[in-house]
């Protein structure tokens, strides 16, 4: 009998000369038993090439991944997209279980993944790229905006074909379309002046006001930016308009002293005005719009002591 033989060999796994250590079946002969004095029995044994276990072979699956990530300037020309996860996935022939092998791509975008093709049911792997968060340059429609993260949604490619000592190239490029939408803005701005004489018709600027822009989001909250008027009684507030396109100005109750009453005389009746609460709604603002309210200027008073 010649015993199993453990022994290291050199082979093509596919890919490359691989060196494994492998087993050889054993071998029994059966000698006659009619053996006399000066017989020469010849038991020469060649283990041969084909193993106890079937030695293993690969095939490449790799790729360069990309994504639109600057749509400022170079708008539909993806950059390469450095650790993106790419899964290869595949059916065990014997155990019939899902195996998933999982990769990143590098700094130039490159996955690149060595498949067992001894383990695979048929031939054929899926390639996924999952879904994928990077920063990204737009403009939200009033300024440029870098960094942003954004996500892309994920693709699947199931079923392709692979076959020992070849490459199998999936090329991928996450396009401008997002998983979900980017913020966009439009521009509330205005000026709050009050009459402050009677006499005169003088106007002045309403300074350091505290004014409030609100409005209802996706679930129905209600939100608010609050912001105060500047040296020159005007305001400006961006708005984000993926909440939501109508807004409403509040304007809280003010004072003006001293104001300058018409009682008839040359010179009028200094003394205090009281504005009172006033708000403005604002319909259908769009990405890049500047809505200019200007009904809050010439406020007359509300009452005057």
């Amino acid at each position: 009998m010649f015993e199993a033989f453990a022994a290291s060999v050199t082979y093509f796994n596919g890919l490359t000369n691989a060196t494994e250590s492998v087993l050889f079946e054993s071998a029994t002969f059966f000698v006659s038993s009619n053996i006399e004095t000066g017989d020469v029995e010849d038991l020469d044994y060649d283990y041969e090439s084909d193993t106890q276990d079937e030695l293993p072979t690969f095939v490449i699956v790799s790729g360069v991944v990309k994504a639109d990530s600057e749509r400022i300037n170079t708008e539909g020309v993806p950059e390469e997209a450095t650790g993106a996860t790419v899964t290869i996935s595949w059916t065990d022939d014997v155990t019939f279980n899902t195996v998933d092998f999982v990769t990143t791509t590098d700094a130039s975008g490159v996955y690149n993944v060595q498949v067992p093709l001894n383990e695979i049911s048929n031939s054929r792997v899926n390639i996924t790229f999952e879904e994928f968060t990077t920063a990204v340059d737009y403009n939200d429609g009033f300024r440029n905006v870098t960094g942003f993260n954004a996500t892309f949604d994920n693709a699947s490619f199931p079923n392709q074909n692979i076959s020992l000592g070849t490459e199998l190239v999936r090329n991928y490029s996450y396009d401008s379309d997002f998983k979900d939408a980017l913020p966009t803005f439009g521009l509330i701005a205005g000026t709050i002046e009050a009459r402050v004489n009677e006499v005169t018709g003088d106007v002045n600027p309403v300074v350091g006001l505290q004014i409030r822009v609100e409005w209802d989001d996706s679930d129905g909250i209600t939100q608010a930016i609050f912001l105060t008027t500047n040296s020159t009684g005007e305001y400006t507030t961006e708005v984000p308009l993926a909440e939501a396109d109508d807004f409403v100005v509040r304007v809280p109750e003010f004072v003006v002293d001293p104001y300058v009453d018409n009682d008839g005389s040359a010179n009028g009746r200094e003394t205090s005005a009281t504005y009172g609460e006033t708000t403005q709604s604002v319909f259908n603002v769009t990405a890049g719009q500047e809505r200019d309210n200007t009904d809050f200027s010439l406020f007359f008073p509300a009452s005057v002591d």
